[in-house]
Parts: structure tokens; C-alpha cells; sequence
């Protein structure tokens, strides 16, 4: 009862903003009538599913908090021991704790109940209604007018065009007539006739002002980002400014006092559209400044497509006006299909050329993929508009060339942010540098990795714009996003955007920290102890496979899943490591098994299979090993711990190496092993103890074979060293009169056969 009284002002408080049931049921038997019908008006249906999102996004943002009564009282009854068998009896006073607080939790349950069926309620006719929407918006799309194929057409259409800009001309002159007007219409006729071409020669010049700003950019050496983003600015301010100005004077006869053109903000709106494709292609193509050329294009044709993206522009901004004019003057169909066709016309051709620039040169896939797109769909609009689907046509082609601005923009933003990446980097590194050099190739793939992370996010954040103008609407984007934010199960598990976001946050923190304590380790602090370097090696890839599972376990805890939920995909996970990860775990253990037992470390000269090498890396997996001639070794951890190795630095560097020579029979055996015994012991690398031994291995046709055997201090060197003994061996023995023999071989003819004399 304690809890209860505490949670009641709560849930007033939620309650408040909560809607009330008598909202609930009109709004939900509105919906339902509108759905039946299915004859009830877009914007009708659109602000009735508007309302039905918000009272379901306020049941489930209340459902997702849940009541601090259900909670406490869910937790006391989790302390209760086990419910009882069915036969078995338990005593009183804990079955009546247990039935009291079943039936609290019911009661404080039963408002949550209400709320979640509403909810699953509220969701079903949202549904409904987005379903409805989607189909009518399909239907004006792919509903078939008039074709221009047919004179009739024509006829019919250049008749209602004729009409409407008959209507339009007699409405104006009906304006002009009124005394009080006429003023005011001849001096904006004036100031039309004044500003119009001043505005437009004002544009041109500033335009070559602006190229030849750009062109000398690069005088005195490289430029300078000042310079480069003030050039870049002026371009669009200066473009913007004077299609202003032309909107302007176009405007001023059709203006008196209390009045202004109808179209005027779908005027202003395509001196931006215009300005914005001037101003993009200049920054993408720069035909003026081909040091900061965003497409690798040759001048000429850089110049080409900026003159086709500034006609598409144009084009854009007619499609628009063209739109608005058809809206508010209601003409014909057949005088749609004809304004539909000239647009068609105007539009299919710039994008074809566009595609034969980007497709001229070898170039990325991206590109080839690009220049083919283009053409296929300046086909398809043209073919959509002369069969009649002048909607669908209209469908294509705005959304394409909105598309094709938006993915030029994150191109330039792409190239913007990774040189503020490149600059900020050449400042930070020679702060921080240490004494570890950094090699080239290392730097060019970290700066691809981030190229490509930099990518990522600039076409996740410009996908919810593209989704909007090929025709989805901000209710269906905010939907995914609440979606997202809120998740999904899956087998108990609930992944959501914010739970995703988490996981990999917190792991990159951990794993960053781990890597920075493995490089404090293996630096600052392992370094003055008096471990091997390769017990060192072992300190610090332990330390980093055990922060890596660290990291993922926090990260995982953090994100608010509960790793019990995970007992199912463990299982499966357990089945597959017992089948098909068999190998890959047996390598892992062995790897660990390597690591904490070290049979072997990094640097030491180890033999397996049959094959010697120095450990250059121990891996998770396998073990990486450099052969003497330069060639690496990959074994699987698992074969250095099942088979047969033999490490030469195991407990020591120092190893024995033989020397066999041969003698010529009748030599002073006693004086040839004094003389190899005391040219072994002058040699530098080679210990006192065990002494140099030299031992008669056997006889041969010609020879005695002695065996001059030494302890060397590195048995790395033992190469070395035996060919330097060797160098020495021969002019030692040769001075003492010790012959080393070869072999002469008697070569006997059978009775009567000749040996050839002379050439040939």
C-alpha cells in the first residue's frame, strides 16, 4: 500500500498528459468511418492520421516508462520463494502475501493494460490510413492522360492554353484599366525596363570577375583555404544577389499597392533553385580552377557540365513555376500533357549529355554506374511523357535532379571535411609523435578507412532527404525513427537505434583505452622490468585479449541487455564451435595456451615440420614465423602445441653447431684435432664451456673423417660462425702440413678401345 500511495501522484502526472478516453474513442471511430468510406480527402486523411500518431506516441512513451507501482510490487513478489508443486502446500502467511500481491498487481496493472490495447489499436488504423495514402499516391501517379502521339492532342491542348493565357491577358488589362493602379504598374514597367538588363550584364560580368579570381588562385604557390572559401562564397552570394534582382524586376509590372503576383514565391524560390545549381556545379566541376576540380574532368569538359547542371537548374525552376501555374489556372489535361512534353524535352536531352561527360572517361565504377543512370532515365521520362504518363514523368524527373544536387553536395562536403581532417591531422601529429616512425602505406590506409567512415556518415545523414524527395513523407520517417529508437525484439532481445549506438560507443572507448594502456605497457613500464622481451610480448597481447572481451561485455551490459536472453544464441554458438569453428577454437586455445605457458616466444629459432624460422608473431589464430631466406611461415597455433618443435632459445641462446672435415690418411690424428680444437677456441663467438670437442666420426675411400664440434653464443649465428671457422679451417690445416684429401678416380679402357685425338 506504501508503494501505491507513493506512485499516485505519478501517475496523475502521467495521466495528464495522457489523452482521455473520450479522446481516444471519437478519434478512433472518426478513423474508422474516414478508412470505410475511403472517399474522405487527402489533407482530411493526412490530419486525422497526424492526430492518431500523437496520442500513440504519448501511450507509448507512457507504456515504455511503465509504473513505478507495477515495479515495486513485481519486485517484492520476485522475493517470495518458488511457487509451490501442484500437489504441495506451502504456508499460510505466504500464500496470502503472494495472492495479495497478485491481485495489487493486477489492479496496478489494469490502467497500463487499457493504455497498451488502445495502443495496438491506435497502431492498426495508422496502418490503415498510411495504406490508403501510399495507394492514392500511386494511383495520381500512374494514371494515363492524353498522349501527344495524337493530333488531337495537340488540337485540344494548344485550345486550353490559348484559353487560359487569353483569361490571364484579359484579367491583366482589366487591372491596368483602373486608374489607381496604372500609376504604379508604369513605374514598375520602368523600373523593369532599367533593372532587368542591368541585373543580367551585372551577371555576366561578375561571373568572368569570379573565374578570373578563381584561375589566378593559384598564383604565388598553393592556395590558401581563406582564399579558396572566399571563392567559393562569392560564387553563391554574388549568383544568388543578382537572380534576386532579375526575380525582381520581372515582378514589378504585375505589382500596385495591396497587391502582389500570384506566383511570386514560387519566383523566388527558383532564382534559390537556380542560383544553388550555378553554385554547385562551380564547386563540383570547377571549370575555372582545376586544382580544387572535385571530378577529374579535362577543362573542357568540366566547362560542359557546369553548363549542363546550370540548364538543369533552369530547368527545375520551370518545372516548377509550370506546376504552380497548372494548379492555379486549372487547364486541361491535353494543355498539361503539351507543358509536360516541353519540359520533357528540355530536361531529357541535358541529361543525356551530362551522362556522355561523366561516361567519356575511365573512371570509378561509381561514375560508370552514374552516366549510365542518367541516360536510361532521360529516356524513360521522354518515352513516360509521349505515352500519356505526364504525372509519372513528372515523378521521375524532379526527384532525379533534386537527387543528383543532393549527392554532388555530399561529394563536396566529403572533399571539405577530409581536408579539415588532413590540415587538423598535420597539426596534432608533431605534438604527439613518438619515436616509433610512421610508415607511408599505414598512413594512406588509415586515411581510406576514414575516407570511407567519413562517406558512410555523410550518405546516412543525407538518406532521409533523398527518401523525401522521391516521395516519402516526414510521417513515415519519423515513424522508422521512432522505430528504430525504440527497437525490435529479437528473442528477448530488444536492439534499438540508441541500444546500437551504445554497444559500439562504448566498445570503440574500451578498446581505445585498451590499446592505449597495451602502448604504456609495452613502452613505459615493461621495458624496466627484467622480463624477456618475448614474456613482455606476452604481457601485452594477453592484456589486449582480455580488454577486448571486456569491452564488448560492458558494452553489451551498458546497452541494457540482458546476457541471460542471450542463453539461445549461445547454445547455437556452442553447436557451431563444436562443428564447424571446431579448428578455428582449437587454434584459439592453443594461441592462449602459447601466451601464458610460452613453449615458445616471439624471437626465438624454432624447427616445425621440418622447417626453421625465428617467431616473429604469435596471432590468435596461427602463428607467424620468418624463415632464414625471408619467407613467412603461417602455422596453425594448434600444430605448435600437438606436434613436435624444436626451440633452439628455449632456455638459452647458446646451441652447438658441427663441422666435418676429412684427412688424408697417415696424418697425426692427435696434432689435427690440436690444430682444429685451438682455432675453435680463438673464435670470438665461441664459449669456454662446454669446451670445443673434436671426435673421429668414422673413415672414408680417401679420408678420416673428424668432427670439430663448438658452443656458440647465439645460436642464431651459428651460420655465421661455421663458415667463418670453415674460412679459417683450410690455410690452419694447410700450415701445419695437414692434407685434406679428394678423391682420384682411375678411368680403365677394355683391351682394344681408343681414346679420339684431335677436334671434334
Amino acid at each position: 500500500m506504501l508503494f501505491l500511495m507513493l506512485a499516485a501522484p505519478l501517475r496523475a502526472e502521467d495521466a495528464a498528459l495522457l489523452p482521455t478516453p473520450e479522446a481516444l474513442a471519437d478519434i478512433t471511430l472518426r478513423a474508422e468511418g474516414a478508412i470505410r468510406a475511403g472517399t474522405v480527402e487527402t489533407k482530411t486523411l493526412e490530419a486525422l492520421r497526424h492526430d492518431l500518431a500523437q496520442m500513440r506516441d504519448s501511450l507509448a512513451d507512457a507504456a515504455a516508462r511503465g509504473d513505478v507501482a507495477v515495479r515495486a510490487l513485481a519486485a517484492e513478489q520476485a522475493e517470495l520463494p518458488p511457487a509451490p508443486a501442484k500437489d504441495a502446500t506451502e504456508p499460510a502467511r505466504i500464500a496470502t502475501e503472494r495472492t495479495r500481491l497478485a491481485d495489487a498487481l493486477a489492479e496496478a496493472d489494469a490502467p497500463l493494460l487499457a493504455q497498451r490495447q488502445s495502443l495496438a489499436r491506435l497502431k492498426v488504423l495508422i496502418a490503415d490510413i498510411d495504406g490508403q495514402l501510399r495507394a492514392r499516391q500511386r494511383a495520381e501517379v500512374l494514371t494515363r492522360g492524353p498522349t501527344p502521339l495524337l493530333p488531337g492532342t495537340w488540337s485540344r491542348g494548344l485550345a486550353q492554353i490559348g484559353t487560359v493565357v487569353g483569361q490571364e491577358v484579359s484579367d491583366l488589362a482589366e487591372s491596368a484599366a483602373i486608374p489607381s493602379r496604372q500609376a504604379a504598374m508604369a513605374r514598375g514597367r520602368i523600373v523593369a525596363a532599367l533593372l532587368l538588363p542591368l541585373s543580367i550584364l551585372g551577371w555576366i560580368g561578375a561571373a568572368r570577375g569570379l573565374a578570373r579570381f578563381e584561375r589566378h588562385e593559384t598564383r604565388g604557390g598553393a592556395p590558401g583555404a581563406a582564399r579558396v572559401a572566399l571563392a567559393i562564397l562569392a560564387r553563391g552570394l554574388v549568383t544568388l544577389g543578382f537572380a534576386l534582382l532579375i526575380v525582381f524586376a520581372l515582378a514589378q509590372p504585375f505589382r500596385w499597392p495591396g497587391h502582389e503576383p500570384e506566383l511570386a514565391p514560387e519566383l523566388l524560390t527558383a532564382a534559390v533553385l537556380i542560383t544553388a545549381a550555378n553554385w554547385l556545379a562551380h564547386l563540383i566541376f570547377a571549370p575555372a580552377a582545376g586544382h580544387r576540380r572535385i571530378v577529374a574532368l579535362p577543362a573542357a569538359a568540366a566547362r560542359r557540365a557546369t553548363r549542363l547542371c546550370e540548364g538543369l537548374g533552369l530547368v527545375v525552376a520551370l518545372e516548377m513555376m509550370s506546376e504552380a501555374s497548372l494548379t492555379l489556372t486549372r487547364i486541361g489535361d491535353a494543355g498539361q500533357a503539351l507543358v509536360a512534353l516541353a519540359i520533357m524535352a528540355l530536361a531529357a536531352p541535358l541529361l543525356w549529355q551530362l551522362g556522355s561527360v561523366l561516361g567519356a572517361l575511365a573512371g570509378s565504377e561509381l561514375r560508370v554506374v552514374l552516366a549510365r543512370l542518367l541516360k536510361v532515365l532521360a529516356i524513360a521520362i521522354l518515352a513516360a511523357v509521349i505515352l500519356g504518363y505526364s504525372a509519372l514523368a513528372r515523378a521521375l524527373l524532379d526527384p532525379l535532379l533534386v537527387s543528383l544536387w543532393l549527392i554532388g553536395l555530399t561529394v563536396a562536403l566529403h572533399r571539405l571535411v577530409m581536408g579539415m581532417l588532413t590540415r587538423l591531422g598535420r597539426i596534432v601529429r608533431p605534438r604527439f609523435e613518438t619515436a616509433t616512425e610512421t610508415v607511408p602505406e599505414a598512413d594512406g590506409a588509415r586515411r581510406k578507412l576514414v575516407s570511407i567512415a567519413v562517406a558512410a556518415g555523410l550518405v546516412l545523414a543525407s538518406a532521409p532527404l533523398h527518401a523525401l524527395t522521391w516521395g516519402a513523407r516526414s510521417a513515415d520517417l519519423r515513424d522508422g525513427f521512432l522505430m528504430a529508437r525504440s527497437g525490435v525484439d529479437l528473442g528477448g532481445v530488444r536492439l534499438s537505434l540508441t541500444g546500437v549506438a551504445v554497444v559500439i560507443g562504448t566498445f570503440a572507448l574500451g578498446l581505445i583505452l585498451t590499446r592505449w594502456v597495451q602502448k604504456l605497457l609495452r613502452e613505459e613500464v615493461l621495458p624496466n622490468t627484467r622480463l624477456d622481451r618475448g614474456g613482455q610480448i606476452a604481457i601485452v597481447t594477453g592484456f589486449g585479449y582480455g580488454g577486448v572481451i571486456l569491452s564488448a561485455l560492458v558494452a553489451v551490459t551498458a546497452a541494457g541487455i540482458n546476457l541471460a536472453s542471450l542463453a539461445i544464441v549461445a547454445g547455437a554458438l556452442s553447436v557451431g564451435l563444436g562443428f564447424g569453428l571446431q579448428a578455428i577454437v582449437s587454434n584459439f586455445v592453443s594461441g592462449v595456451i602459447l601466451l601464458v605457458e610460452r613453449p615458445i616466444k616471439e624471437g626465438d629459432l624454432i624447427q616445425v615440420a621440418g622447417n626453421m624460422g625465428f617467431v616473429r608473431k604469435i596471432s590468435v589464430r596461427a602463428t607467424r614465423i620468418e624463415t632464414p631466406d625471408g619467407h613467412d611461415l603461417i602455422v596453425p597455433n594448434a600444430d605448435l602445441i600437438t606436434g613436435l618443435v624444436r626451440n633452439m632459445t628455449l632456455s638459452s641462446a647458446s646451441g652447438r653447431i658441427e663441422l666435418p672435415v676429412g684427412v688424408a690418411y697417415g696424418t697425426d690424428l692427435t696434432r689435427a684435432c690440436a690444430v682444429l680444437t685451438e682455432l675453435a677456441r680463438a673464435h670470438p663467438e665461441v664459449v669456454s664451456y662446454p669446451a670445443p670437442v673434436v671426435l673421429m666420426t668414422g673413415t672414408a675411400d680417401s679420408s678420416l673423417t673428424l668432427e670439430l664440434r663448438v658452443f656458440v653464443r647465439d645460436i642464431a649465428r651459428g651460420v655465421f660462425v661455421k663458415s667463418e671457422l670453415y674460412l679459417k679451417m683450410v690455410p690452419a690445416l694447410s700450415a701445419a702440413g695437414i692434407e685434406i684429401p679428394f678423391p682420384v678416380r682411375d678411368l680403365r679402357l677394355p683391351e682394344g678401345v681408343t681414346l679420339p685425338t684431335g677436334p671434334a
